[in-house]
């Protein structure tokens, strides 16, 4: 759990040394498996997903062998954390599911005319205030919620994760998309997130979807500044492709749904454990914040107009 939750945090480098030992005992074990074993698993998955079926997860030792892997399983969803995985092979894992995403994501956006990645093409703004769009609708709806609609967690956190959202959004429409670059993305799958729990108000459920997408967009805001931002942004595309399915089938039928929902829940709970990992390295480093750059941007210009 992450030092931003309250709780301490085990020095970065030893944990860094664990996840090495882990990590290289996975792979001495991953060697002795003979090419019968990985041919067997691709074709389980394979003949699995033909039938219309989720294929039990195959070790995440086989993003090695990305062929045997597609098979397996494919890149078109995560594989859940299991929670005993080192951080090190969790995100070689999604730097392989972000090659193999980012541009159909990017794409994706771009009908809209909101650009997937934006490394500064002037799309970061709009996206900036498709979120604070999003989170004005969220706040009014949970305002207007029903009586019996309660959460575990406590209710001022929605109020105040919003808060602080709106607030990020504002700063983050001033600054080009390269200063960040996992920025679209967080705000897109903030935005993604709050839609989900504006759905889950309205169908007056799902109460374990809400308070996840709340945890969720808080580690989001967390990652928005993070540098090493490949597997940041693996996993947020992750959980925004499991929210939107989880957003469709709220609005179908619920009571026919209810078993595919704990499974996009489960996925997007397992994956929330990796981004609290992601959250602890990006405070150990020395990250540049928003409010650094805008100082930065605000003397720079003062002194440009000074020498004019």
């Amino acid at each position: 759990m992450p030092a931003f939750l309250g709780q301490s945090c085990a020095d970065p480098n030893t944990r860094r040394e664990e996840g090495m030992e882990i990590f290289r005992a996975s792979k001495g074990a991953l060697r002795r498996l003979n090419s019968r074993m990985l041919t067997a698993c691709a074709e389980r998955g394979e003949m699995m997903r033909r039938n219309g079926c989720i294929p039990p997860p195959p070790p995440i030792e086989l993003v090695d062998y990305p062929d045997f892997f597609e098979r397996a399983w494919g890149w078109d969803s995560l594989l859940s954390h299991d929670m005993v995985t080192p951080l090190l092979l969790s995100k070689m894992y999604l730097r392989h599911y972000y090659i193999r995403n980012h541009q159909i994501e990017a794409n994706a956006a771009g009908a809209d005319g909101l650009d997937g990645d934006d490394h500064g093409n002037g799309m970061l703004a709009a996206l900036a205030v498709s979120c604070i769009k999003m989170e004005n609708s969220l706040k009014h709806v949970w305002e207007c919620r029903a009586e019996s609609f309660t959460i575990d967690d406590d209710e001022t956190e929605v109020q105040l994760v919003s808060d602080n959202i709106t607030k990020r959004a504002h700063e983050m429409a001033q600054i080009q998309g390269s200063e960040f670059p996992a920025a679209a993305i967080a705000l897109k799958c903030i935005t993604k997130e709050a839609e989900l729990m504006r759905q889950c108000i309205i169908s007056g459920d799902s109460i374990m979807s809400f308070s996840l997408s709340n945890s969720l967009r808080r580690c989001a805001l967390i990652l928005m500044t993070c540098k090493d931002y490949v597997p940041a942004a693996a996993a947020m595309m992750g959980v925004m492709k499991e929210a939107e399915s989880a957003i469709g089938l709220l609005r179908a039928d619920q009571d026919l749904n209810n078993a595919k929902i704990a499974c996009t829940d489960f996925v997007r709970h397992r994956t929330l454990l990796i981004m609290f990992e992601l959250c602890d390295e990006c405070s150990a480093v020395a990250q540049p914040t928003v409010y650094d750059l805008l100082t930065y941007y605000s003397s720079h210009c003062t002194h440009i107009s000074r020498l004019s």
